[in-house]
């Protein structure tokens, strides 16, 4: 997106969401944390922050040529999804090799091969699986637009999203959250301006109360249900989304510091926390031998806190920029 287009509440909603993905959702669970009551809190509340990314892709869609667009994301997608896949793989083999249950190079290759191929990840750099999904999300939806009507896509990849959550492990999880992405996708374009009528916004919120009475809810990247049921768990997405946009662009559509900085440059931290609380957390349980969740919850997100401002320095650098996809 040109700099110069960018919405600022929407950068403000995006370093909101980051921040509790990073520290409420990532190493709260990590470190076992999550049922502290303002943990517990932070996810009931934001349980849709995957769901948001897709939504806001769709805001802000416009058609464009298949090559250029192509070509674009995968400078800004393609590209750190490999590097940190990369990263992902040499962290991994230095951590078995190192440890006893290492047994050779070949049965380390046949077992990350089976693991990206069925989750399109390695598990060091995990979060990376979006920026695959995201650009797969674009490119597909920016085929069809024109061809077939917005709801009829919305509606056709929202079944097949469904019908997989019945999959288990037969297919590869991608496959799901693509289409789980794609039905986002398609409501942010369908809904970039009726989202702010107030009688939508009055139905999301009712239909938002009941998700915390009734709670359903989706694990994005495996398409799998963590409660409830899958129509009304995506109800609620879409429901938090367009609250979530309504109350930033209402009462925060302005610069806020450190949130919109955050939202701005969010590919770093994204993609940096991640294989920093990885090894953080296995060196504090398995060298240090500490037990201790609320300081190995400390020690990590001052670690990856620390990790993140040093790699924004960094990754600035002309030459570095790539691998975050600048």
């Amino acid at each position: 997106m040109i700099k110069n287009s960018r919405i600022a509440y929407l950068d403000n909603v995006c370093g909101l969401l980051i921040v509790h993905m990073i520290y409420t959702y990532h190493i709260a669970y990590a470190c076992s944390m999550s049922g502290y009551i303002c943990v517990e809190i932070a996810n009931n509340l934001l349980f849709f922050f995957m769901a948001w990314f897709f939504f806001k892709g769709g805001m802000t869609f416009r058609k464009r040529e298949a090559k250029d667009l192509c070509k674009t994301s995968a400078k800004r997608l393609l590209v750190p999804y490999a590097c940190f896949c990369l990263l992902g793989i040499a962290i991994d083999f230095a951590f078995k090799y190192f440890s006893n249950s290492f047994t050779g190079i070949l049965s380390f290759a046949k077992d990350e091969t089976y693991v990206f191929l069925m989750t399109a990840i390695v598990w060091p750099t995990g979060a990376s699986w979006f920026l695959l999904t995201l650009f797969l999300v674009r490119n597909l939806y920016n085929y069809l637009y024109g061809r077939i009507p917005i709801w009829l896509i919305a509606l056709t990849f929202l079944m097949l999203s469904f019908l997989l959550t019945f999959a288990n492990n037969a297919v590869p999880c991608y496959i799901g959250n693509i289409f789980h992405g794609m039905t986002l996708f398609c409501m942010g374009d369908l809904m970039r301006k009726t989202q702010f009528d107030k009688y939508v916004l009055f139905t999301s919120v009712c239909i938002f109360t009941f998700s915390l009475y009734f709670p359903s809810k989706i694990d994005f990247r495996d398409n799998s249900m963590m409660c409830g049921y899958f129509p009304m768990a995506v109800a609620y997405e879409i429901a938090g989304c367009i609250i979530v946009n309504n109350i930033f662009s209402r009462f925060f559509n302005k610069r806020i510091a450190l949130l919109t900085y955050i939202g701005k440059n969010s590919m770093v931290f994204y993609l940096i926390h991640y294989p920093v609380m990885y090894v953080t957390i296995h060196c504090l349980s398995h060298v240090f031998n500490i037990n201790d969740m609320k300081l190995m919850f400390m020690t990590t997100s001052l670690i990856v806190t620390a990790s993140m401002i040093v790699a924004d320095m960094v990754f600035r650098h002309d030459r570095l920029k790539f691998i975050v996809g600048g």
